[in-house]
């Protein structure tokens, strides 16, 4: 610490104040956060993008959760279109102190572009359609009408039952898949993909649409399950019902639970955070009309691209490449039941504070201590208090705590 004190850290702070002072208009950590995920060039499902179970969400089948959880959605969507949702905020010894919400609106209509050197940004705030995946097969309904109003739940849930009657049994062409792999890869299967057939037309609705469903047939999330729920919804087990570009994805189970992936570049926790707390306050108030047989049903288009020898090869290929790539990945969970959050507050302690120091202590007592005592870790620290506020990251391995494991 007192090498980097004396040594690189100034230098660096200076780049960073004048990084800041250059970009009066926006906050230092925006453009540097965005442009290293876009840069990356690893395949975002193993790199970037994240998944969540949303807790207590549980309905009698696939297609009313589906319909249920589109319609919240979209009520989310309009509040913020309209600017009638009630702002974000952060109390402080109740002081509530508001945040930065310039991220919420790239939770819809919003994709992530591949390109050869780093991706791009897509935002198309006229969407309206939602994207629908199942068994590699995918298929385009209106989420809203022409004046932007929302339908009854029962509309989407008949949408939802007649494309899961539609669909083939077998597996569609899978052309997700592609978006498993590296990026310069996609960038340039995305190209030759969009110069056959009407193609160009079936991306722009795919990039365009309000938001993406994923029909999981494989997914089925009990309580003693913990471990393959997460790992559906964080990287799936066929990559070909993903479009893991799209900002936001519900994934929903077979046995009616929910889930979402989310693309990392330009959205944090804070965004979906919000989005889970609405949609679960709001769960089950939206009526589901025992017939409806009289409801107007919605224009569904099934999507089908045109694909030669050497892309169904690529799909192919990607499908192995993401079992072999998944391999490598270990997922783990703990959880506390007797001890945790609520008791950690009662006494005073902040629960993300005590989990850094646990790892630091853990660590310490396997590897013998490093010099110091601590090795580097690290930690959130979130910046929404400012515009365009990122989650930034902060070192663990602090002089106090040097002293406090020896």
């Amino acid at each position: 610490m007192k090498a980097f004190a004396e040594g690189v850290g100034p230098l660096l702070d200076q780049e960073l104040r004048e990084n800041d002072e250059a970009n009066p208009g926006t906050s230092y950590v925006n453009g540097l956060w965005r442009d290293m995920y876009l840069s990356n060039r690893r395949p975002l499902v193993f790199t970037d993008n994240v998944g969540f179970i949303v807790a207590d969400w549980k309905e009698d089948n696939m297609a009313l959760a589906a319909a249920r959880a589109t319609r919240t959605l979209i009520e989310f969507f309009k509040d913020l279109k309209e600017e009638t949702l009630a702002p974000e905020v952060f109390a402080v010894k109740g002081v509530k102190i508001p945040l930065d919400m310039s991220q919420f609106k790239y939770l819809f209509q919003t994709t992530r572009v591949p390109g050869t050197k780093s991706d791009s940004i897509k935002f198309s705030p006229l969407a309206k359609n939602i994207l629908v995946l199942v068994r590699g097969h995918m298929y385009s309904f209106p989420g809203v009408d022409d004046d932007w109003k929302i339908f009854p739940t029962s509309v989407y849930l008949q949408a939802f039952n007649s494309i899961l009657q539609d669909c083939p049994k077998e597996m569609g062409e899978g052309v997700g898949a592609l978006t498993a792999l590296p990026r310069k890869r996609w960038a340039a299967d995305r190209d030759y993909l969009s110069r056959m057939g009407g193609n160009a037309k079936l991306l722009e609705q795919v990039d365009s649409a309000l938001t993406l469903v994923c029909l999981d047939e494989d997914f089925i999330h009990e309580e003693g399950r913990i471990v393959e729920s997460m790992e559906n919804v964080i990287v799936g087990t066929e990559p070909a019902n993903r479009w893991f570009d799209r900002s936001l994805a519900l994934i929903v189970s077979k046995n009616g639970h929910l889930g979402v992936n989310m693309e990392h570049s330009h959205i944090d926790g804070l965004a979906v955070k919000r989005l889970f707390h609405y949609m679960r306050e709001r769960k089950g108030i939206f009526p589901i009309y025992k017939t409806q047989d009289q409801l107007k049903p919605l224009p569904i288009k099934r999507l089908e691209f045109t694909l030669d020898e050497m892309l169904h090869e690529e799909v192919v290929k990607v499908r192995l490449f993401f079992k072999s790539e998944k391999k490598s990945v270990t997922f783990s969970h703990l959880q506390m039941h007797t001890f945790g959050r609520d008791r950690l507050i009662h006494h005073g302690l902040s629960p993300d504070g005590f989990l850094h120091v646990a790892f630091q202590a853990a660590n310490h007592r396997m590897e013998g201590g490093h010099e110091g005592g601590v090795v580097s870790g690290k930690g959130v620290a979130c910046t929404a208090r400012f515009l365009h506020g990122r989650t930034e990251s902060v070192n663990t391995g602090t002089l106090g705590l040097c002293g406090g494991l020896q």
